[in-house]
């Protein structure tokens, strides 16, 4: 249930979460590298590059704020871990579900609920987009290398 709640609804729904297009993007994305295929495929359609990243900087900076949420969480609260972890990701996908938790959380443990809900809702890469300045173009580019993964 964790993992449902943490992927969410699909877009343009008022639910929380990565969203369903993000976990197929990313789950089809990890299937070619496995195959050693170098573009990503769904639905007989070719996934742009710029979706792909974006897939990843969403995933990544959802799993960071969860992380950090679940950590704060487990400093301030006295209660088990799998009870945070449930109330954290259900506040990030906007679900709705509670193990009865939530009444009885310190000031710091609502607001970190609460901020967590509205990070789900509007969406981590929409929230880091608004708040971090766009750089302008410098008018050069590096060069390209490869670096080793895995």
């Amino acid at each position: 249930i964790i993992i449902l709640m943490f992927i969410g609804a699909s877009p343009g729904s008022t639910g929380g979460g990565i969203k369903t297009s993000t976990f197929g993007v990313l789950f089809e994305y990890v299937v070619s590298i496995l195959k050693g295929s170098s573009h990503v495929n769904l639905f007989k359609r070719k996934i742009n590059s710029d979706t792909i990243s974006n897939a990843v900087g969403v995933t990544f900076i959802a799993a960071t704020w969860v992380a950090v949420a679940v950590i704060i969480l487990s400093l301030t609260e006295k209660t088990s871990f799998i009870r945070i972890l449930f109330e954290t990701v259900s506040a990030f996908g906007t679900v709705g579900l509670s193990t009865g938790i939530t009444s009885g959380l310190s000031i710091t443990g609502k607001v970190v609920l609460t901020l967590t809900m509205f990070m789900g809702r509007v969406g981590p890469l929409s929230l880091g987009i608004s708040l971090i300045n766009k750089s302008r173009s410098n008018g050069y580019s590096y060069p390209e290398d490869d670096v080793l993964i895995g």
